[in-house]
């Protein structure tokens, strides 16, 4: 078989694997709850996941935007935590884990490297002495993880304060087949009183938590795309938003 007509298959059984993929949205630990199994994002898909819970004294809700598109030569694939709050109003600590799994159909002209970046900018609500939050953000892109983000609200009692760690570095590396993205998002509130307090991504407030990998497109012959028919898989628009390192440490160390 022909380079091209290789591609070709590929991009035909590319527009309909991604019934037999799978991705969850958890939280664990002083929450739990879970979106449970949800389907693979196709080529330019864009759509978004609520998850939400609550324990004595404390609560959690997120939306997930999940983001498959192909533009300009380029596919993106993006997790982001566009909206998301967890509070509490008891004394002690709380902590939770959001986990997301991801599966991404693949392009077949993608076949280069793969360019990956985490964001991490949110808000802190300890309007009290004697509270803090902390953070530690991980993304893996088909296995590799991504530098982490970790730290701490500065100032206790500060009110809001924002928490900017911008961009980290892109790191390179191989896909085959279909594309994973897997985050994990440790929060922690600590207070010793019980007056209310929050982590909070907000909306049109320059808060950021998203992880986005990018593959450049091998252009298929016309031949090639005239044998398709109908299964285009061109159009759509990506950005990645882009702010400078301010209030937290970025590690590359790997969880263990």
């Amino acid at each position: 078989m022909s380079r091209f007509a290789r591609l070709a298959a590929l991009a035909l059984a590319g527009v309909t694997a991604g019934s037999s993929l799978a991705a969850q949205i958890t939280v664990t630990g002083a929450i739990n709850a879970s979106t449970g199994n949800v389907t693979a994002a196709a080529i330019n898909s864009d759509f978004t996941q609520h998850i939400s819970g609550s324990a004595t004294g404390t609560s959690f809700q997120a939306d997930i935007r999940i983001i498959n598109c192909v533009a300009n030569g380029t596919q993106c694939f993006t997790v982001e935590v566009a909206s998301m709050r967890f509070d509490k109003a008891i004394s002690g600590s709380k902590q939770i884990t959001l986990e997301i799994i991801q599966d991404f159909t693949v392009d077949a002209a993608a076949l280069s490297p793969t360019t990956a970046t985490q964001t991490f900018n949110a808000t802190a609500n300890v309007p009290r002495t004697g509270q803090t939050t902390s953070f530690i953000a991980d993304a893996f892109h088909e296995g590799t993880q991504l530098p982490r983000f970790q730290g701490q609200n500065g100032t206790s009692g500060g009110g809001w304060t924002p928490i900017d760690c911008g961009t980290s570095t892109p790191v390179s590396l191989m896909q085959a087949g279909t594309y994973r993205i897997r985050t994990l998002y440790t929060f922690t509130l600590n207070s010793s009183n019980s007056n209310w307090m929050a982590l909070e991504v907000i909306p049109g407030q320059n808060d950021n938590v998203s992880t986005t990998g990018c593959l450049t497109l091998v252009p298929l012959p016309p031949a090639a795309w005239a044998g398709l028919g109908g299964l285009g898989v061109v159009g759509g628009l990506s950005y990645i938003r882009h702010r400078k390192l301010k209030k937290c440490n970025v590690t590359g160390e790997y969880l263990a």
